[in-house]
């Protein structure tokens, strides 16, 4: 199969996976938010926020060594599955376990212990079965990605059930670990039909050795990546409790969710990226601008177009009740472009293990979220943290550009600037006030000026592919 075949065969499944883990998640949060009023679902959100920031520090580690060993080395998948389970099964439970006393110190509630333990419960069974899909996914098999959307699918039905008697925190969050109980069992079920000969079935002291020693090197950098993503999380919680955290996470978990749609690319490329980095091809860099170009085009508009919905999507999701997150929404939503930027720079840089670049990326982005926050939290209250977010996924950009290509940034590249400033220029419409009460026409206006600029300008890959 040709590398363009495979990267659309990846594509596809990735689309379809993350997709389902898209709108399940989505749905959720949502009957979760409606269930429990702003100030449980706030209490939900810190235990959802604190569980996923420890189990990323994981999860991320160990499946990005598992999918970059397999990749590489094309290694089979027996030979790396007993080692990524054991090292997910250890490192996760160490990282996951601290989840529990982090939730209770934040939200100094000793009534959040039992679903803090049913969530810690599940994001390990989560982290034990994304072993074998990190390999598989190195291995060009991304089918194995549906394994989230069934978690997903599951776990709404044990909200429909735990919607049939008294709804609660607790029933909500276990219906959730149950799910990932599930999907763990089929997984490991599946993959030992797949395999039942595989000689290289067993776990080798220098394979364990290797899968350990390079998953506690990234490590590290999970951990700025984790509390990088989760800053608003624990600051808002920190400097307004558990009612004002409902208020923003009904903002930022659209955001969050939106954020996944970029790695269905990431992680379409990130094999053949793997290879080039190895191999030390001279085509790195003209891929990435291929990637980043292709991906501005598709997201400005959506952007734009949800930024000035904001409020109504707000009001139709969540209700009358949550109305204040609209200006969170809508300022949150400015950190994708800036986001997915930096998701598609470092792939590079993690084909490279370039941890120290890495930490320091997260590090410095972590220290201006909370600065941000400390400052003006007071003043500007939730817009405060939204605003922090959008300034931190912008200074990752700037330094995932200047340490994966330093003599030549990606982000100067005139294509990709042009597309930059008038894409900018053009999410800014919503916010001068015009067409207030048009939401609508306002969101055609949005992406006609976007479109406009953008034919006229020539800055669409597929505008100068006709033309040459």
């Amino acid at each position: 199969m040709s590398g363009r075949s495979r990267v659309l065969k990846n594509a596809l499944w990735l689309g379809f996976a993350t997709g389902g883990s898209l709108i399940t998640s989505l749905v959720y949060g949502l009957l979760a938010a409606r269930y429990l009023g702003p100030e449980d679902f706030g209490r939900f959100s810190l235990i959802v926020g604190v569980g996923a920031l420890m189990a990323n520090v994981a999860q991320g580690a160990g499946t990005s060594v598992l999918t970059v060993l397999s990749a590489q080395q094309y290694r089979p998948p027996g030979q790396l599955l007993l080692p990524g389970l054991l090292t997910q099964a250890v490192i996760g439970i160490a990282c996951v376990a601290l989840s529990v006393p982090l939730v209770l110190l934040l939200g100094r509630d000793r009534s959040l212990l039992v679903p803090a333990l049913a969530y810690c419960g599940g994001s390990i069974c989560l982290l034990m079965y994304s072993a074998p899909v990190a390999i598989f996914r190195g291995l060009n098999k991304m089918q194995w990605s549906v394994a989230q959307p069934i978690a997903g699918l599951l776990s709404l039905v044990g909200v429909w059930l735990a919607a049939r008697g008294r709804v609660s925190l607790d029933r909500i969050v276990a219906a959730s670990a149950g799910a990932q109980a599930a999907v763990l069992l089929i997984a490991l079920i599946a993959t030992i039909r797949l395999y039942p000969r595989e000689s290289h079935l067993r776990i080798s002291s220098r394979v364990v050795s290797e899968v350990f020693r390079k998953t506690l090197g990234l490590s590290g950098v999970t951990i700025f990546q984790s509390v990088h993503w989760k800053v608003g999380t624990i600051m808002v919680q920190l400097l307004g409790g558990a009612y004002a955290l409902g208020i923003y996470a009904a903002g930022a978990k659209p955001v969050e969710n939106i954020r996944t749609i970029p790695m269905v690319l990431m992680l379409s490329v990130f094999p053949s990226v793997s290879q080039m980095a190895s191999e030390g091809t001279g085509g790195l860099r003209g891929s990435q601008v291929s990637y980043i170009t292709l991906v501005l085009a598709l997201m400005f508009p959506a952007v734009g177009a949800l930024i000035a919905l904001s409020p109504t999507i707000v009001s139709l999701l969540y209700g009358r009740a949550y109305a204040e997150a609209s200006a969170v929404l809508s300022l949150s939503l400015l950190a994708v472009i800036p986001g997915t930027v930096h998701l598609i720079l470092i792939m590079s840089l993690v084909a490279r293990h370039a941890i120290g670049r890495l930490s320091i990326i997260y590090s410095t982005a972590i220290v201006v979220e909370v600065g941000v926050d400390a400052l003006l939290y007071s003043r500007a209250g939730l817009v405060a943290a939204a605003i922090g977010a959008v300034v931190a996924s912008v200074v990752t950009a700037l330094m995932a550009d200047m340490y994966a290509f330093p003599q030549a940034p990606v982000l100067r590249e005139r294509r990709v600037a042009k597309m930059l400033v008038v894409g900018t220029a053009c999410l800014g419409i919503p916010f001068t006030g015009i067409l207030e009460h048009q939401r609508w026409m306002l969101c055609g206006l949005t992406i006609a000026a976007f479109v406009f600029a953008g034919l006229v300008l020539k800055m669409f890959p597929v505008g100068r592919a006709a033309a040459s």
